[in-house]
């Protein structure tokens, strides 16, 4: 009989946040669903662990870190579920979650994904995220959470929001088949934007469900202030753009965006050199690895653009801050 729900957790290096995940996972009131834990080559006796303590768990041991994106494609295309929820490793769940997500899908049958309310473990009373927004202004993009250290009363109703955070999302299985798998060469950091990015340009729209509540350790496995945290997001959000950004919205904040870019990379050189700033270096390798692969980037585009449904100007009333 198949599942109702795939959970597909990537794992590095995180025992010491398994036991709570995934008890909290074994605890839930739905009565069909499958755990996959893809493990990223990790060194700290994680897959020894889940083998003695959660022998019910699919495991899959990757011989390497090959990253988030290509770790969670692995578990998604084995998953035996129409439904699949990517799930971070510093996570624990309500008893009730997956029911919920579980419903909320069959009753919500336009959305192919997802988004959850994400709590901030350590403070209870916070919101971590109530969905993703990626943002042009008219000197720069950015990224960021919604709703991040608000009171966890906001942001109670259903909407939509441009994207899932991958930490804690809910997928239809034919949205892959649709939009495509999460983008390997990102490795980690974005690519959850970047998938989103490329649905909302074909038009399919993401839910945020107030209800699905998840606690998340934030930075539990990569501190946000991390050198690679900082390098992949640097380097990343270029190719983002890249990729996605339809030219008519390019090509009207490109200068800006342009003068914004480089100013900040000669700030950051300058500081490096100042300072000897270990998380500004990262920031300059990150553009700069960016810039060397552009080429596949730009390839990546034409078959993206080539897919656009969206009104542009849709589009940017939705990005535009």
């Amino acid at each position: 009989m198949q599942n109702k729900i795939s959970v597909v957790i990537p794992n590095w290096n995180g025992k010491k946040y398994l036991n709570k995940c995934l008890s909290s996972i074994n605890n839930q009131t739905l009565d069909s669903y499958e755990i996959i834990v893809v493990d990223n080559g990790s060194e700290d006796g994680s897959c020894k662990y889940i083998r003695d303590n959660f022998s019910e768990v699919k495991l899959i041991k990757l011989s390497k870190n090959e990253g988030f994106a290509k770790a969670v494609n692995i578990g998604i295309k084995v998953s035996d579920s129409d439904l699949v929820f990517l799930l971070n490793n510093d996570t624990e769940l309500p008893v009730n979650l997956l029911e919920i997500l579980y419903n909320e899908a069959c009753k919500e049958k336009k959305y192919l994904f997802f988004a959850c309310k994400m709590i901030n473990y350590y403070k209870k009373n916070e919101i971590d995220s109530a969905g993703d927004r990626f943002v042009i202004t008219n000197f720069h993009t950015q990224v960021f959470r919604i709703g991040a250290n608000q009171n966890k009363t906001e942001f109670n109703k259903k909407q939509e929001v441009f994207s899932a955070c991958g930490g804690a999302a809910l997928y239809r299985k034919e949205f892959f088949n649709k939009v495509g798998y999460f983008d390997e060469d990102f490795f980690a950091f974005q690519e959850d934007i970047d998938i989103s990015f490329r649905a909302q340009l074909m038009n399919y729209k993401c839910l945020f469900l107030p209800k699905a509540i998840v606690y998340h350790m934030r930075g539990g496995t990569v501190s946000g202030k991390s050198y690679w945290h900082t390098y992949y997001g640097s380097r990343n959000h270029v190719w983002l753009l890249v990729k996605n950004l339809p030219k008519k919205l390019f090509l009207k904040y490109f200068l800006q965006t342009f003068v914004y870019t480089f100013c900040k990379f000669f700030i950051d050189v300058f500081k490096f050199i100042l300072y000897r700033d270990l998380i500004r270096k990262s920031a300059i390798l990150g553009k700069v690895e960016a810039f060397k692969k552009i080429k596949i980037f730009l390839r990546k585009r034409k078959i993206i653009q080539s897919k656009i449904v969206i009104n542009i100007v849709d589009l940017e009333k939705m990005i535009k801050k």
